[in-house]
């Protein structure tokens, strides 16, 4: 075991006791009190917990999507300027130019690398988010 010391982050604030002394009571108080809170590092945050088929989800939700406004512009029935109701949501797509495969590939490929740091609330809104991703993306590069 290493011997704590004061000066470092962990071992601080530090109270030494003595078998015959008294307790600092008044110092520990003061400390759990009024005491400087330490800031939070990342890797001590704790992981929020995700469904166990996540990442399954996330990726056939986006695929879905990409599917259908790739099939949308090939039919024919959706034309710049035009919005997409997508499968899974209540929000739309926004066409302010015809989009290829490759690009909605690129912008899923984002999407899915964001969602694995930060996770959506719940499965349920993976599709609102991605739409609403792939609606900025578009308006960048128009």
């Amino acid at each position: 075991m290493e011997t704590p010391n004061e000066e470092k982050r962990w071992d601080a604030p530090l109270f030494t006791l003595a078998p015959d002394a008294a307790l600092p009571l008044d110092s520990i108080v003061a400390t759990l009190t009024a005491g400087k809170v330490a800031s939070i590092n990342q890797a001590v945050v704790p992981a929020r917990l995700e469904d166990a088929n996540y990442l399954f989800e996330l990726d056939r939700l986006t695929q879905e999507i990409v599917r259908a406004v790739v099939d949308k512009q090939a039919e024919g029935s959706a034309m710049v300027g035009d919005s997409l109701r997508v499968p899974h949501t209540e929000r739309s797509v926004h066409l302010c130019r015809r989009v290829h495969l490759a690009e909605l590939r690129r912008i899923q490929t984002q999407y899915l690398r964001m969602a694995k740091q930060r996770t959506p609330e719940s499965i349920a809104h993976i599709a609102s988010a991605f739409v609403d991703h792939i609606n900025e993306c578009l308006k960048q590069q128009a």
